[in-house]
């Protein structure tokens, strides 16, 4: 063929091809860094990082990023672990591309995933004796963390850390204008916000237990769920959070439950098996009913003092039951 006749062809290839071409994994670190640039939380960019290492493991980190195909990406996507997970994670690396003009086209929307239509798993809450339970087996130190993820939907990565990231202080609780301010710098999303409008009940734990400064959880995260381990209360996962969703449902609106969590997680809720009753009880759950268990020996004190003082409330509360059984 004569050149005349392929210039309709070459000049749409010209077109479309980029400017300049990266490889796979210059375009992977640069969009790592600026994810770290946006303040996203190290936890989430780690997860980043473990997914596109699996797209470079699969077509190697030297290949042109033009060079990826819609039917490279729907493999990738298909190929392990969760569909969504691996398809949330690519979109949001493919809208950095495009939004940096690396790329001219975006072939994530040519590829065909198809919905995996499993049946709606409904999480799993505590009730309102396992949550009275749960309290009264806590060390004194814990019982304000704890109660942050109960009764406030605050999350565990906002209040301890894996690594010696900022978490949730004292001085970020006002109490006398009953709310909480959960910093940028914590928040899961890089926002921050706010937390209010509750019960009175809820607010009578952070009264009593509160200490006057340094961070609401003094332990690490992987002392939290060692204490989990130890409780005789088994929670679900994200149980605290979603026991509270389910509940605030109806006693405080989904307006209020909505604004304050989220709507993904106010539409997971159990709302549908949870009576009126059981809400206006768990959030009525109060300081009192720690009430005679022993006295702990230290404000805060090593895990294995923690230890210990579950093992006491549990034998405690074990007698205690077995008396009024008898």
């Amino acid at each position: 063929m004569e050149l005349c006749e392929l210039e309709t062809s070459f000049t749409q290839l010209i077109r479309a091809k980029p400017a300049y071409d990266q490889t796979l994994i210059e375009c992977v670190e640069e969009y790592l860094k600026d994810c770290d640039l946006r303040k996203i939380r190290a936890a989430t960019i780690r997860y980043y990082r473990q997914k596109l290492n699996l797209l470079m493991n699969m077509y190697s980190p030297r290949i042109f990023i033009s060079s990826i195909t819609s039917e490279m990406l729907e493999s990738f996507i298909n190929d392990k672990g969760s569909r969504e997970h691996n398809k949330r994670v690519i979109s949001a690396f493919y809208a950095y591309l495009m939004r940096k003009r690396i790329l001219s086209e975006n072939p994530l929307l040519r590829v065909v995933n198809p919905r995996n239509r499993s049946r709606h798993r409904i999480p799993g809450i505590l009730t309102v004796a396992q949550t009275i339970r749960l309290f009264q087996e806590l060390p004194e130190s814990c019982v304000v963390a704890f109660a942050l993820m109960t009764f406030f939907g605050v999350r565990p990565q906002e209040i301890t850390s894996e690594t010696k990231e900022r978490t949730l202080r004292a001085e970020d609780i006002d109490i006398k204008t009953r709310s909480i301010k959960i910093p940028e710098e914590t928040a899961k999303m890089g926002n921050w916000r706010n937390i209010s409008n509750l019960p009175e009940a809820p607010w009578r734990w952070l009264e009593v237990y509160m200490p006057k400064e340094r961070p609401i959880f003094p332990y690490s995260y992987a002392t939290y769920r060692r204490i989990r381990k130890l409780l005789s209360v088994k929670m679900p996962k994200d149980g605290l959070r979603h026991s509270m969703a389910s509940y605030g449902y109806h006693e405080l609106g989904i307006e209020t439950t909505v604004e304050s969590w989220g709507r993904n997680l106010a539409m997971r809720s159990l709302s549908g098996t949870i009576s009126p009753a059981d809400a206006k009880a768990f959030f009525g759950i109060s300081p009192d009913i720690r009430d005679g268990l022993p006295k702990a020996k230290s404000k805060q004190m090593p895990y294995r003092g923690l230890v210990g003082e579950i093992e006491e409330n549990i034998k405690f509360l074990d007698k205690q039951k077995m008396k009024q059984q008898n």
